[in-house]
């Protein structure tokens, strides 16, 4: 009863990031929610080692798959939402061309999933979700290409640049 309360109950804490053309919901406290989520799962574990398990054990297995991509999920988002924050000035304001297109289509689609958790206010939202794993999955290739060809200009940048030495 109480995982199943858990995933009725708990929202998402939000914290609206601005960026031009209005906000963007993102996720907050993810220390505090992956914990949680942590708490679930050992509580679903434990459940296993009742003598009273048996009758419970289809929902258990439901709740703990149910935890296992959650973990996952959130792990995913938080890799991918640190990135955007750290990206989205850079690429926002059209610096590096080249990439600006490939990181507008991470941005639309970032922000939609947002926009769209950021209604629900669920957690047990993302699981019902299809595919979310995958657009994770590519939204976090595709701003890791982005940082990398950040990184590319920024190091021609400093080898185009001669060091000055002083003495």
């Amino acid at each position: 009863m109480e995982v199943s309360a858990w995933f009725e109950q708990t929202d998402f804490s939000f914290l609206d990031h601005p960026v031009r053309g209005g906000t963007v919901p993102l996720i907050k406290d993810w220390k505090d929610l992956m914990g949680s989520v942590s708490d679930m799962q050992s509580l679903c574990g434990s459940l296993k080692d009742s003598r009273y398990f048996m009758p419970f054990k289809d929902q258990v297995d439901k709740f703990e798959e149910k935890l296992a991509l959650l973990d996952e999920l959130l792990l995913m988002m938080n890799k991918v939402q640190r990135k955007w924050v750290y990206l989205e000035p850079i690429f926002g304001r059209g610096a590096m061309p080249r990439e600006k297109e490939r990181f507008d289509n991470v941005n639309t689609q970032f922000r939609q999933i947002m926009k769209n958790i950021g209604q629900a206010k669920k957690v047990n939202y993302l699981c019902t979700i299809k595919g979310l794993k995958d657009q994770y999955t590519n939204l976090a290739d595709q701003l890791d290409r982005c940082q990398k060809a950040l990184n590319n200009f920024l190091e021609e940048k400093r080898h185009a640049f001669p060091r000055l030495y002083f003495i």
